[in-house]
């Protein structure tokens, strides 16, 4: 088959003086057909009248011959325009929806009936002694077809056939071998598609029947989800398929050079055959034990029309995930290669993802594939990020190229997905290896390009197992010279070397500086919710957080570092505090201290980020009575300012569901504080008309459930608990809790979110 051509369909049918012009002496009463004529094409009516015309009496009815060259002229003047057409004409002008039309089970097994009549036609009237092939306009129609099939697949991406580079004589040449493959085609259409494993048929004629049974099973599925397909036309193309395999050992042909037409048309059979395959094996019921037996995260950027096919058409990649789902299977690697690939020609730009809240905005057959198989399909995006961190440690932390970037980042997000949609059946043992794979993938990369957004997403990703989390670092730490606690010790020295020259020079880091530095942070907040640091000396993460400390203490409040770090920062500290207490106290008390409980007079109740920040560091410190009166009530007046502006629903869009998230957080602060306080701080806090306000609206929102709407309902299931406790609290405001120095056991989790366009890990 490497060998073949078009020029290879004559068979034992074909005769020395044939010419594919012939087809018009099929009958004399029929007349020529128009393969020019104008729009608009109303194929479903072409169809319904072709299927109400009496087919027995077509020979002998002038009428209905006129009927029928009528429905020719306008099957074979759609199809010629579309194979004239571009991408953008080729969607304004409707071909789009009218092509599965075509490619109706039905619409194809009526075209076929109609061939076996009118050939029969033909051969009487060209009689016993004439040596010409008898061909007719169903003939025609479908060599058309096989080509407007191969043009859709590509123009749709941009792809053009290499046809379209050949000048006319050469393309009359192509039209003449399809009308020869058309006509060595079955009567029927089961035969047709029979005919893609039989051996004794030309390979022009099955490259035909491939083109033909592709659209059928394929391409309609993905132009029109009103037209269905049988389910058995499925079950018997897989056997076909199967037993197509079983015919040979070669793998996919592979061009000798871009561009030569004998190996695109091949690579094109390929690559329908593959699609097809996935296809019937996904849609039929018993698809167990199939036998079907670049590189890595590097995808192939350039498609070609046989690529385009495998790529964008059916559901190759998503199921080849399922079927090699083992790493160890033979050619695993092709099958990474080609997710590569697949994730990135999908049509949503990757530069969009770090910004985005929810899966509406992303591709859809990307989240339609991820929830189809989702265990299969952690898997594999697992398998790209482990391809990556291994490309850039054997190439000494060489930076990832742009489209192995691209790659990267969108695995990330669909492992966020799926960890999302998987919950708890994502075992402990796979959680613990793919955070190990991602801990090391946040190590190697820099702060170009993507690097940053990919961050954001591994962030995102430990983020919703505390457990993973907790194994992956339980195999890191205990090994003082592993990879990840020297990454670790390289980062934070780099970082706080970094922190010491600008403090000292009065410099400034640069946005993309700031946000490392939020990144670290962020990471070390997950790692201290586990106890775990992964650091061989915990001193030096410990120095890391003085660094960053000092330098806000330094800094004005409303300035772009306390914009960028502060939230992270306090968050950080209140872990630690919690968490690594016993590690913790080497920070100077004047930064964990002083510098927290200094801001609550400035800080602005409308950053959200920075509130939950806070009330974790109040919840894990109050019991210390740390501060003096004049700092708790300050501390009292800004959590109860967060929960009116709640009450009150003044935090708008995004930020209102993120301000549901931290009401209970702010909430449990204002408990502490009212538990913990000096006697004459919570005199005068529970003694504010403020708090006597709060406290009403509380028991208003109660009183109201009823008739309250959805917001009002979470609100109120989530602050219901606080109303009693602080009118507790407000009864014996002036008696002293001997509860001082207790441990208290953390309730609070940690949650990815995005807030101002900035990725956030608040305690709630």
């Amino acid at each position: 088959m490497a060998d073949s051509s078009d020029t290879e369909s004559e068979t034992s049918l074909c005769t020395s003086g044939w010419d594919a012009a012939d087809f018009m002496q099929m009958s004399v009463e029929l007349g020529r057909v128009d393969t020019t004529a104008a729009g608009p094409f109303d194929l479903c009516a072409t169809f319904d009248t072709l299927r109400n015309v009496d087919i027995c009496a077509i020979e002998h009815d002038e009428r209905l011959l006129e009927i029928i060259q009528l429905a020719a002229n306008t099957l074979l003047g759609f199809l010629t325009r579309v194979i004239d057409t571009g991408k953008e004409e080729l969607l304004h002008k409707d071909f789009v929806e009218k092509i599965p039309v075509f490619l109706n089970e039905e619409s194809l097994s009526l075209l076929l009936r109609y061939r076996v009549l009118f050939r029969d036609i033909a051969s009487r009237n060209l009689g016993e002694a004439s040596s010409a092939i008898a061909v007719c306009w169903v003939d025609v129609v479908l060599a058309k077809l096989g080509q407007a099939i191969a043009h859709t697949a590509g123009m749709l991406y941009g792809i053009s056939s290499s046809e379209h580079d050949l000048p006319i004589a050469l393309r009359a040449q192509k039209e003449d071998d399809l009308l020869r493959a058309a006509v060595q085609l079955p009567e029927s259409w089961p035969s047709i598609i029979q005919l893609l494993c039989c051996e004794y048929a030309s390979p022009a004629a099955i490259r035909l029947a491939c083109s033909l049974v592709w659209g059928a099973t394929v391409m309609i599925r993905q132009l029109s989800t009103e037209i269905s397909t049988s389910s058995m036309l499925y079950g018997d193309l897989l056997r076909v398929l199967q037993q197509r395999i079983k015919q040979t050992s070669k793998e996919v042909i592979h061009a000798r050079t871009y561009g030569d037409d004998a190996s695109e048309q091949e690579r094109m059979t390929n690559a329908m055959l593959v699609t097809m395959y996935a296809a019937a094996d996904s849609l039929t019921i018993d698809n167990v034990n199939s036998p079907l037996p670049s590189s890595g995260v590097h995808p192939v950027t350039r498609l070609d029309l046989p690529s385009t096919i495998l790529i964008k058409w059916g559901t190759a990649s998503p199921w080849s995930w399922g079927i090699w789902e083992d790493a160890r299977l033979h050619n695993s690697e092709v099958v990474e290669s080609l997710s590569a690939t697949w994730l990135y020609h999908l049509d949503t730009s990757a530069a969009s993802v770090h910004s985005a809240h929810s899966v509406e905005w992303w591709d859809t057959d990307l989240v339609e594939a991820l929830e189809s198989m989702a265990v299969a399909a952690l898997s594999m995006m697992s398998r790209l990020l482990l391809c990556s961190v291994l490309f850039m440690k054997e190439s000494d932390s060489q930076p990832l190229e742009s489209p192995a970037l691209d790659v990267v980042l969108k695995a990330c997000w669909a492992i966020k997905h799926l960890l999302q949609i998987l919950g708890a059946d994502v075992d402990d043992t796979t959680s613990s290896v793919l955070f190990t794979i991602m801990h090391k993938l946040f190590l190697l990369l820099g702060d170009g390009g993507l690097e940053p957004d990919v961050k954001d997403l591994i962030i995102e990703g430990l983020s919703y197992s505390n457990t993973g989390l907790r194994l992956s670092l339980e195999g890191i730490v205990t090994d003082p010279r592993s990879e990840c606690v020297l990454g670790w010790e390289h980062k934070l020295g780099r970082v706080i070397k970094l922190l010491k020259t600008v403090r000292s020079s009065a410099g400034v880091l640069s946005a993309l500086e700031l946000r490392n530095v939020r990144q670290m942070l962020q990471f070390l907040t997950l790692a201290g919710k586990t106890g775990l640091i992964p650091c061989s000396v915990p001193g030096q993460a410990r120095q890391f957080l003085s660094a960053v400390l000092g330098w806000l203490d330094v800094e004005e409040l409303h300035s772009p570092v306390w914009s960028m770090l502060g939230d992270t920062a306090i968050g950080a500290l209140a872990v630690w505090r919690q968490h690594v207490n016993e590690r913790a106290h080497s920070i100077p008390k004047t930064l964990w201290r002083d510098l927290v409980w200094s801001i609550f007079e400035e800080a602005d109740p409308l950053d959200l980020p920075l509130a939950a920040s806070l009330a974790a560091y109040v919840s894990a410190t109050a019991r210390d009575r740390v501060c003096d009166a004049l700092s708790c009530g300050e501390a009292w007046n800004y959590f109860r300012d967060v929960i009116l502006l709640v009450l009150n629903r003044e935090y708008g869009g995004a930020e209102e569901p993120l301000s549901l998230l931290i009401a209970p957080a702010v909430s449990r602060a204002l408990e502490e504080l009212a538990q913990h306080a000096p006697s004459n701080a919570k005199r005068c806090c529970m003694s504010s008309p403020w708090t006597l306000s709060m406290l009403t609206q509380l028991k208003r929102l109660g009183g109201k459930q009823d008739h309250a709407d959805e917001y009002d309902k979470v609100l109120w299931k989530l602050l219901s608990s606080v109303l009693g406790s602080l009118h507790s609290q407000a009864e014996k405001s002036g008696v002293e809790n001997a509860t001082a120095g207790k441990d208290q056991k953390d309730a609070s989790e940690s949650i990815f979110c995005w807030s101002n366009e900035r990725a956030c890990v608040i305690q709630t």
